[in-house]
């Protein structure tokens, strides 16, 4: 393989891999959300019951 084609693999895989991770990152910011906000929900909850005690 010749230099030229070796640059252009390189620029078509790092242009995959962002394109992978922007949408990792979509898909994480409307499935995960919901998790997430339970996730302090429950930290939340966990405090309260800290300070009754």
């Amino acid at each position: 393989m010749s230099h030229e084609e070796i640059r252009i693999l390189v620029v078509l895989f790092g242009f995959v891999g962002v394109l992978g991770i922007f949408a990792g990152v979509c898909i994480w910011a409307t499935r995960g959300s919901d998790e997430i906000e339970t996730f302090f929900d429950e930290l939340d909850d966990e405090r309260a019951q800290k300070r009754r005690y």
